[in-house]
C-alpha cells in the first residue's frame, strides 16, 4: 500500500514527509491534535508503542494464526461455525505451533554449529570433533613420551607423592639440571640449609654409620648437581631436544612442572661462577671432615654398600 505524505508542513515551510494517518484527517502523529494522539496511544493503535511491543513479543508466523483464530471465535458466537470446527482449528494451531518451535530449534542448531566450525577456522582448528578428539589424544601421547625423555635424561622428576602410571600422565617437575637446560636459572637450588642438614648429620660427638651413610648420598648428589652447573655456566646449557623431531623444545611439555626457581636472572655468569666454585669447596670440605670421622670412627664398620660390593665379588 503506497504511503500517504502528512498534508502539513515543517517550521522552515518545507512539505512534511511523514506518514498521515486516515484517523489523524492526513496528519502525521507529529502534526496531529495532542490529545487524540495520546488517546490513540492509550487504546494501543497499530503504530503505537503499544502494539510494537505487543507484536515484539509474538512471533511473525503466529500473528495471522491468531487473528484467524480471533474471527473463528467471533463467528462461533455468530453461530456461523460450530464449537467443533473452532476446536478443529486450535488443533491445527496447536500443529503449527509445534512444527514452528521444532523449526525455530533446528535453525538455532545449525547456526550453533555454522559459527563453531567458522570460530575454528578462523583459530586454525578443524571442525570435526571426531578429528580433534583424535589430535588431543595423539597431542597428549606426544607430550608424555616428551615427558618420559626428560625423566630418561635427568631433566624431571615425578612429584613428591606421585608414582609413574600407565593409565594417567605421570605428574612431574623439572630438576636443576632441567631449569638450567631450559635457560629457567644459572645456579642450583641448594641453599645453606642444605650444608646445615648435611652439617648435623656428621658434626656431633658421636656419629653412626646410618647418619654417615646419609650424609655421604647427600654430598655425592650436591658434588654432581654443582659441577654440572659449573660445566653448564662454562660451556653454555645445551639445547632440550625433541626426541620425536628433534628441534630445540623452548619450554617444558605440557604436565611438567617447573618447580622452585631462584632468582637470579641478575646474576651475571661471572658472579654465578664464583656463588658455584664457592658451594663446590665447601661440600669439598665437608667431604674430607667425613672421610676423616669414618677413618678414626667407623673404619671397624664397613658400609652397607662396600659390604655388599664384596660379597658379589
Amino acid at each position: 500500500m503506497p504511503k500517504t505524505l502528512c498534508k502539513s508542513v515543517k517550521l522552515d515551510g518545507s512539505p512534511c514527509l511523514g506518514h498521515g494517518l486516515p484517523q489523524f484527517d492526513g496528519l502525521c502523529i507529529g502534526h496531529a491534535p495532542r490529545d487524540r494522539v495520546l488517546e490513540w496511544r492509550k487504546r494501543g493503535g497499530r503504530n503505537s508503542s503499544t502494539a510494537a511491543r505487543s507484536r515484539k513479543s509474538i512471533p511473525e508466523p503466529y500473528e495471522s494464526v491468531i487473528q484467524e483464530l480471533r474471527q473463528g471465535l467471533s463467528e462461533v458466537r455468530e453461530g456461523k461455525i460450530t464449537p467443533a470446527q473452532f476446536n478443529a482449528m486450535c488443533n491445527g494451531v496447536r500443529a503449527l505451533a509445534q512444527i514452528h518451535r521444532l523449526a525455530v530449534e533446528e535453525t538455532e542448531l545449525i547456526h550453533s554449529e555454522e559459527t563453531e566450525v567458522a570460530a575454528m577456522t578462523i583459530a586454525g582448528a578443524h571442525g570435526d570433533l571426531v578429528i580433534l578428539k583424535a589430535a588431543a589424544r595423539i597431542s597428549a601421547e606426544i607430550d608424555r613420551y616428551r615427558a618420559e625423555s626428560l625423566i630418561q635424561q635427568g631433566l624431571a622428576v615425578p612429584e613428591p607423592g606421585t608414582t609413574l602410571s600407565s593409565d594417567a600422565p605421570p605428574a612431574l617437575v623439572l630438576t636443576d639440571a632441567g631449569r638450567r637446560r631450559f635457560g629457567l636459572q644459572k645456579l642450583t637450588s641448594y641453599t645453606q640449609d642444605d650444608f646445615d642438614q648435611i652439617e648435623a648429620l656428621f658434626d656431633r660427638p658421636q656419629i653412626n654409620l646410618e647418619k654417615w651413610t646419609a650424609a655421604d648420598q647427600l654430598l655425592s648428589a650436591m658434588h654432581t648437581g654443582i659441577e654440572e652447573a659449573i660445566a653448564d655456566l662454562e660451556r653454555g646449557p645445551a639445547p632440550v631436544r625433541d626426541p620425536l623431531t628433534g628441534e630445540v623444545l623452548t619450554e617444558p611439555p605440557a604436565g611438567v612442572k617447573v618447580g622452585p626457581v631462584n632468582n637470579d636472572d641478575e646474576i651475571n655468569t661471572k658472579a654465578a661462577l664464583e656463588i658455584l666454585k664457592k658451594q663446590r669447596r665447601k661440600a669439598q670440605l665437608f667431604t674430607r671432615i667425613l672421610e676423616f670421622r669414618y677413618r678414626n670412627e667407623l673404619s671397624v664398620l664397613r658400609p652397607p654398600s662396600v659390604i655388599m660390593e664384596e660379597s658379589e665379588k
